[in-house]
């Protein structure tokens, strides 16, 4: 049986329905109705002419041609028609009926124009370029830098006053206040929920996977930014030979189209598997933007088939491609376009210039992490070049001997984080994860700023995001690393003041050094303090892949590190020998005679890609479906049985899921077959105090 809602909601939707025209009783009496109207309304005129007729000025906004049958007094006329021959209701009941039925239709049209594809739409594309051009001049020369919400509400202004012209004709004051009260009414109550602290788990959008290394992206309709990504994380976006060239030739066309404004350079991150580190709480790190330059793959692959001499081979030719590679995108090219690199993970080291270069803006969040720290590997030599442009840059406010500091300190001190990177320069600005993905479309959208001002346009768009990171380490420490490692001192020298201090602080470092070649360590040492000297960066860059190869020829690499051993030549206290030896680490290699063997290049096989990365329990850890924390039983393979015998056993809705018991047990102890508590001795009668 109906209600008498619907009921009602029949009666106004067959009144609202009703076919006026073809009822000839209502349109015999209609014209002196309209005639009535007509002469009452020219009389009130006369009398005075700033009286109107009263209406229901509610009604009146929905309701705007007066010359239709749609006016309140025709539909009053309507009304009383209506309800002595068909079927009486309230009228101020059905005002209200209508008032809601247009609401609804606006509220449609209105989603309709917010679930709108606007960047599929090459004319509303097209149009932007200007626009923003004009925003950005306004910021500039008035020297008033929008806040985000103003950013925000000029572009849905843009799209609103496009989509009324173009698409669909609306009411763009009506939308515009519809959409500043639904907004108004979906923000958080509380003052501290918008902290980036407070994110749960941040929406990074859509994640670009592909087949290969890079996914790259253009502009769809005229001239704008040119995305490119590094997009295999099955591979951990592991740099080869093949995937430098790729880079360098992504780099180069971007750089020289014409309709390319700027470049946009992201990764879809790997996922590392912690759930076995140790159980001490402490960071878990398991973002990584790449697993760095294929070294180590590279050498099992030809150490399994061919001798060392041509393992060495293959790393100089890879190391080689990468600062070739860093040469000609950042030092030799002569035209650049602006370019922004966003980080949410980990950085190689040994591939740190194809993300934190220091002419890309660098947009970091609390996921990016620079093990910094001087440790073994087939390439252990840090990025030298960058901490001297760095260094150039921010010089005033950073500890002297700061370099020296993070290449040479344990893990424990120099993993850096966003508040060190940010302090050090090596990144520009940070951006909580949460907000990472709205960060990069608006810096997509401002990117369609044609030049000059494209690189203001997207760092005013991603400045809305900039936010306080949190504390820095470098500073806690800045007294210790300018008495230590500032100044032109000699690594015996350095090597006294540690041991003078004898803090937690210096003795940290000390045991990290132990742990070294003595000679890699003041190689090292040697090389930073050069460095700082040269004014060529070509140079800082030839001394830094010197190092490395001079490294991969030494004896505590071939006959140690290779194999896994620790007796290292030379010694960490005493100069003896030490300036021959370490100058050994600087002989620039010389020309061979007669053709070179083709060297080994390794590539990425199906072999080397990492299994997809199963759900993780938020309890336990562990990754895997459905799968019990302490058998590792899958629940398929259980099928309601006991997860240990197998055994099944029937449990009713209301029983204990683990013991069986029902409630009707007298509220008893569900591992004794006492009704009272071994603990307290209370049973379900027992009061408690």
């Amino acid at each position: 049986m109906p209600s008498p809602i619907d009921e009602q909601k029949k009666i106004f939707q067959d009144f609202r329905t009703y076919p006026w025209l073809e009822d000839k009783v209502f349109q015999s009496g209609v014209a002196t109705i309209l005639q009535s109207m007509a002469q009452s309304s020219s009389s009130n005129n006369n009398k005075s002419p700033t009286t109107a007729h009263p209406l229901n000025e509610d009604y009146a906004k929905f309701q705007q041609d007066t010359a239709s049958q749609n006016t309140l007094q025709m539909l009053r006329a309507k009304h009383f028609y209506y309800s002595k021959f068909k079927q009486p209701f309230d009228f101020a009941e059905y005002l209200d009926y209508e008032l809601e039925q247009e609401r609804l239709t606006k509220e449609a049209i209105y989603e309709r124009m917010d679930a709108y594809d606007y960047d599929g739409d090459e004319n509303y594309i097209r149009g932007l370029p200007p626009i923003i051009q004009k925003w950005v001049e306004q910021q500039v020369q008035g020297k008033v830098f929008w806040d985000k919400a103003h950013l925000d509400s000029e572009f849905v202004k843009a799209k609103a006053f496009y989509y009324s012209a173009c698409v669909e004709k609306v009411n763009v004051v009506d939308y515009l206040t519809w959409k500043h009260n639904k907004e108004k009414k979906e923000e958080p109550t509380c003052p501290f929920a918008n902290l980036w602290q407070n994110k749960g788990k941040a929406d990074l959008g859509p994640q670009v996977i592909s087949d290969d290394y890079l996914s790259i992206k253009g502009c769809q309709f005229g001239n704008g930014p040119t995305t490119i990504t590094f997009a295999s994380p099955r591979s951990q976006n592991r740099v080869t030979v093949d995937r430098l060239n790729e880079w360098e030739t992504a780099l180069t066309t971007a750089t020289s189209d014409e309709t390319v404004t700027s470049i946009l350079m992201t990764a879809t991150v790997a996922e590392q598997d912690t759930s076995n580190d140790s159980g001490r709480i402490e960071t878990k790190d398991t973002k990584l933007i790449s697993s760095g330059l294929a070294y180590e793959p590279t050498y099992q692959q030809t150490t399994t088939t061919t001798t060392n001499s041509k393992a060495s081979t293959a790393l100089d030719h890879l190391s080689a491609t990468y600062y070739n590679a860093i040469r000609h995108q950042h030092l030799d090219s002569t035209t650049t376009k602006p370019s922004f690199m966003f980080i949410n993970g980990q950085i190689p080291l040994d591939a740190a210039y194809m993300t934190l270069w220091p002419g890309y803006l660098r947009v970091a969040t609390e996921h990016t992490l620079l093990p910094c720290h001087l440790t073994l590997s087939h390439a252990p030599v840090p990025p030298l070049l960058l901490f001297q442009l760095c260094n150039n840059k921010k010089a005033a406010s950073l500890p002297t001997g700061w370099d020296l500091y993070v290449a040479l300190a344990p893990p424990s001190l120099v993993r850096l984080r966003a508040p060190e990177l940010l302090r050090l320069g090596l990144i520009d600005l940070f951006v909580p994860e949460n907000q990472l993905n709205e960060a990069f479309s608006n810096a997509q959208r401002m990117a369609l700023c044609p030049p000059p001002l494209t690189s203001t346009a997207v760092q005013l768009a991603l400045a809305l995001h900039h936010s306080y990171p949190g504390p820095e380490r470098i500073s806690t420490w800045k007294t210790e690393i300018t008495n230590v490692f500032g100044g032109d001192h000699s690594f015996g020298a350095v090597l006294k003041k540690l041991k003078a201090m004898d803090t937690p602080w210096s003795q940290k470092i000390l045991a990290h050094w132990r742990t070294l070649p003595p000679r890699l360590l003041k190689a090292v040492f040697t090389a930073i303090q050069r460095s700082r000297n040269m004014t060529s960066p070509q140079e800082i860059l030839a001394m830094e892949e010197t190092l490395g190869r001079q490294w991969r020829r030494s004896v505590d690499y071939q006959e140690q590190y290779l194999h896994s051993g620790s007796e290292w030549q030379g010694d960490l206290d005493k100069d003896e020998d030490d300036d021959s030896m370490v100058a050994f680490y600087f002989e620039t290699e010389t020309a061979h005679d007669g053709e070179e063997e083709e060297p080994f290049v390794y590539k990425v096989s199906e072999k080397d890609l990492v299994p997809e990365v199963a759900a993780v329990c938020p309890v336990t850890g562990q990754r895997g479906g459905m799968a019990c924390p302490v058998t590792g039983q899958q629940s398929s393979s259980m099928s309601g049985g006991c997860p240990v015998s197998n055994v099944k056993q029937e449990i009713p809705p209301s029983a204990c899921p683990v013991t069986g018991q029902q409630s009707a047990s007298s509220g008893g102890c569900p591992f004794s077959k006492s009704p009272l508590c071994p603990v307290t001795d209370q049973s379900n009668s027992t009061p408690s105090d």
